[in-house]
């Protein structure tokens, strides 16, 4: 029998206090990182039959593996007074985070590996690493009694630390968890990652300043005025780029010709 350390999680949200990590491992507590549960676990509430996992790196704590799934937060079921999904103030449903936190060296040293590979795909062996229903449903009655604590905190209060259990990472159970890669469902952070920064003060040729005030996400909505102590310039900055800071400008400029 092989087994790993698990470490459990919880970040969910109440009526005064936004999504933060509310129960997390103990040596991420110790660390101070806690809150990077509270950023990298999320999503919409988590389809029957799988769990998410998603892979992290903690400059203190090393690599570490999320398995976690998001379930609607029912009062019946936390012991909240009332019936149905919690709300929060502005009206929407909240969602409770929870699962393990593993590390994941020390899976890759229980994890068996053929001759023929050279270093174990550590992504193919986790997706058959053992998770049932049974394990979730007994993690969430562990963390829904500190989530009923933290309903009724009106202020930020500090991160309850979890203990280490043994977790068994056959593939013999029933009921077993399909783990899909979180990324794959919610890639928004490849997204973002891949927009510009914001761009302010920019400069034409001839020295006279763009300075940008958008209210907008729209980038053709953006408003765009020129240095008045500097002659306007045609020449655009960005000429030869598909830009629509560029685009507008020669637009502009195309009107001004017309009339004079």
């Amino acid at each position: 029998m092989t087994d790993i350390q698990v470490w459990a999680f919880l970040v969910g949200c109440n009526r005064y206090l936004d999504y933060r990590t509310i129960v997390a491992p103990d040596f991420m507590c110790d660390s101070k990182t806690s809150s990077l549960l509270a950023e990298k676990a999320g999503g919409n509430s988590t389809p029957g039959g799988i769990a998410y996992y998603r892979e992290i790196h903690s400059p203190k704590d090393g690599d570490l593996t999320l398995v976690f799934r998001v379930i609607a937060a029912r009062a019946e079921d936390i012991g909240i007074e009332g019936q149905g999904v919690l709300k929060d103030s502005f009206g929407r449903e909240i969602d409770l985070i929870e699962g393990v936190v593993f590390r994941k060296k020390e899976l890759l040293d229980n994890i068996a590996f053929t001759e023929e590979e050279f270093e174990p795909n550590y992504e193919k062996k986790l997706k058959n690493v053992a998770f049932s229903k049974q394990e979730f449903e007994s993690i969430h009655k562990k963390l829904v009694v500190y989530y009923h604590k933290f309903w009724q905190c009106t202020r930020p209060e500090s991160v309850i630390p979890s203990e280490p259990s043994n977790k068994n990472i056959e593939n013999n159970v029933e009921n077993k968890l399909e783990l899909k890669r979180f990324d794959e469902y919610f890639p928004l952070e490849k997204e973002q990652s891949l927009q510009p920064p914001p761009i302010d003060n920019l400069k034409l040729q001839d020295g006279s300043d763009i300075t940008m005030h958008s209210t907008s996400k729209n980038p053709e909505e953006t408003n765009i005025s020129a240095s008045e102590d500097e002659p306007r310039s045609s020449t655009c900055l960005f000429s030869g780029m598909d830009n629509p800071i560029c685009k507008l400008i020669k637009k502009l400029i195309g009107i001004f010709k017309l009339f004079f």
